[in-house]
């Protein structure tokens, strides 16, 4: 059976309802009315206004809006539930119904040609250096995900040989019962608690990236990860797991050799390792962050010589401690990325220097106390605190540290204070620590604003 047979197996004949109709909504919904054209499927997303739009612009009639108050009978009447990242069925008795992700169905159907890389911060940065990596060694390879690329949207150039680097996230895992080949958890902390009601399922739901792995498969794990609740499995030794020998490939063996040793995260290692000096990323977590990159690319048949080139070609993603300019003769640099409080500090860390700081957003209800703590001690000479979560840092720092700290409602009155307070050859950041949700539509949307509210007022 060929991969379109057996997606088609999945989707044929089944009562299918497809929750959420953004981009992966649409992605699942236009594969399967590619492989099965007669199929009927059901929709149901919070906007059935733009449903109904879509469909009738379309001329599309083998579907069926759902009212968004849809009921638990109604849902188990349902074969498969093909839910988007981000819809939130928590209020439902989800243990009886079928939920399926677009990645879930993807990992099954492809998962031996599979990079799965996931983690609270960096995964973004390690997929595109990882997919960049391989294609410098002239090894057909794919990149899709979290990252912006719906999997679905990558199988019309799938051969046998490719390999697919996949960045997860804790959505996307969230109901999976399928894990990739080769599996990357980065780092581990609080985040969209929002969503997933607490640390623990979050955590639960990061981990179904290698929960559901072969023996023979590989996952490459921080040591500094403390948080294993499947430990009838024996696969975490020190913290880490390298779960197949690699005899075969003596090139890779020997590097996992060194891999075991960086993964806990020292600079001896670093060197051992014989990369240190090809990494261009700026900061500590990027050096972890490339090695993992490194080593991945490594066990697929990568040439060293070629990773090397391929670090001096690689362009750091936009809004991940980004350049953004220099304005009125301050340094501004975009890290709208950040959205947790160890981001911000890597952040603050890999700069030379920060005089001002902005920082808040939506409050998730996530714990701030290492990065207020960090202020406490050592701080910009001006805090702007901005919504939600940055009252809760205000209100935390404001008596406690000799920097101005002040609070604002949004970007915008936080960058006309910025103005009035900046001075000439101040190093500017945006690292909020926080969710960019009611101001902005994403992180992308928050950092783009930033540098063109910076434009304005240079003019």
């Amino acid at each position: 059976m060929n991969n379109l047979e057996e997606i088609r197996s999945i989707f044929h004949n089944k009562k299918i309802l497809i929750w959420g109709f953004g981009k992966e909504g649409k992605s699942t919904y236009k594969l399967i009315k590619e492989i099965c054209p007669d199929q009927e499927v059901d929709f149901l997303d919070q906007d059935t206004e733009m449903l109904s739009v879509f469909f009738s612009e379309e001329k599309i009639n083998t579907t069926r809006i759902i009212d968004k108050n849809i009921s638990q009978e109604e849902l188990e009447l349902y074969d498969m539930i093909v839910k988007s990242p981000g819809v939130n069925v928590s209020k439902y008795n989800f243990q009886n119904l079928n939920i399926r992700s677009q990645a879930d169905i993807f990992i099954q159907i492809f998962r031996n040609q599979i990079i799965g890389i996931t983690g609270s911060k960096g995964k973004s940065t390690v997929a595109s250096l990882t997919y960049h990596l391989l294609n410098k060694c002239n090894i057909h390879c794919l990149l899709g995900g979290n990252i912006g690329i719906p999997p679905f949207d990558l199988i019309k150039d799938i051969t046998e040989k490719s390999l697919i680097v996949l960045e997860l996230s804790a959505h996307q895992l969230e109901f999976c019962k399928h894990s990739p080949r080769i599996s990357i958890l980065l780092n581990l902390f609080e985040e969209h608690l929002d969503h997933f009601g607490s640390f623990e399922n979050y955590a639960q739901a990061k981990m179904n990236i290698m929960n559901w792995q072969s023996p023979g498969d590989l996952f490459f794990c921080n040591q500094e990860i403390d948080y294993f609740p499947y430990t009838n499995k024996e696969i975490f030794p020190l913290g880490h797991c390298i779960k197949s020998s690699l005899e075969q490939n003596d090139k890779a063996s020997l590097f996992m050799q060194g891999a075991r040793l960086l993964l806990k995260f020292g600079p001896i290692e670093y060197k051992l390792c014989g990369f240190l000096d090809y990494v261009t990323l700026p900061g500590k977590h990027n050096l972890f962050n490339s090695m993992i990159a490194t080593a991945a690319s490594l066990v697929c048949g990568a040439d060293p010589l070629n990773i090397r080139k391929g670090f001096y070609s690689y362009e750091t993603l936009d809004h991940r401690l980004q350049f953004a300019g220099i304005f009125g003769g301050m340094k501004c640099y975009n890290d709208s990325i950040s959205t947790i409080p160890q981001s911000t500090i890597e952040a603050l860390n890999t700069l030379e220097k920060t005089d001002i700081l902005l920082l808040g957003g939506y409050d998730r209800g996530i714990d701030y106390s290492c990065l207020t703590e960090r202020l406490k001690k050592e701080s910009p000479r001006v805090i702007i605190c901005m919504r939600e979560a940055g009252k809760r840092i205000y209100d935390e720092i404001k008596n406690h540290t000799s920097a101005t700290v002040l609070f604002t409602s949004s970007l915008a009155e936080a960058m006309n204070r910025i103005n009035e307070l900046k001075k000439k050859e101040d190093v500017c950041l945006l690292s909020p620590a926080a969710a960019s949700y009611g101001e902005f539509k994403n992180f992308e949307e928050r950092g783009k604003e930033f540098i063109k509210i910076l434009r304005e007022l240079q003019d």
